[in-house]
């Protein structure tokens, strides 16, 4: 009865972690991130669907550099492991992505390999070829909002063939993603200049990989 008792106190401080996690406020121009995951019923099983919104101080492209910046994600995305495109022509792509999800104590990885098509500026879709997703399909878009800041909106559907644990799947789903988007929000508004040049039209935001 103690071991249950501690347990259940332990799940408990988990859930208010990660719901802290992801209700926090960022340091973005904009002082927050607008998340929402819902789980949905599917034919062929659950689905979760993500919508999130944010602000950063920069330009259209100076966000499109760093979002499809897609060799370099990895080392600033938290749960990314690797990231490289393997193949281009012109605005279309296969993107090879790795990283993993923790739940509680399991680390699960994920491995993704991805249809790009870009509209340089302003969208990238991305959707599963292979990897270990019964189903991913995501949406970036870059809207300017005046000359200095560009809201940026990210839409998914992912379900994933791996167990995600009913009771605490959403919440610990909300914090990765809170984590993803403020290190893409701080590497925008840093300014600096990424190595190599723009993938656009003669050019590359990523996936969630982990989720």
């Amino acid at each position: 009865m103690r071991k249950l008792f501690l347990l259940t106190c332990f799940v408990s401080s988990c859930l208010v972690s990660a719901l802290a996690v992801a209700q926090s406020s960022t340091p973005g121009s904009n002082g927050s991130i607008d998340i929402s995951v819902q789980r949905e019923p599917g034919s062929e099983g659950e689905f979760y669907a993500v919508q999130a919104s944010m602000i950063v101080e920069a330009t259209p492209q100076r966000s499109w550099q760093v979002m499809t910046d897609y060799d370099h994600l990895a080392t600033f995305v938290p749960g990314f492991t690797s990231s490289h495109m393997v193949t281009r022509i012109g605005n279309d792509g296969v993107l090879a992505q790795e990283g993993f999800v923790r739940f509680l104590f399991i680390k699960q990885s994920i491995n993704l390999l991805l249809d790009v098509h870009e509209e340089p500026y302003s969208k990238v879709d991305l959707n599963l070829l292979q990897g270990n997703m019964r189903h991913y399909e995501a949406h970036w878009q870059l809207i300017p909002v005046d000359t200095l800041h560009t809201r940026i909106l990210y839409n998914a559907r992912l379900a994933p063939t791996f167990f995600v644990p009913p009771i605490i799947g959403v919440t610990m789903m909300k914090g990765d993603l809170h984590k993803m988007l403020d290190a893409v929000s701080l590497k925008i508004e840093q300014g600096s200049e990424l190595p190599g040049p723009l993938s656009g039209p003669v050019q590359l935001p990523q996936a969630v990989a982990h989720p």
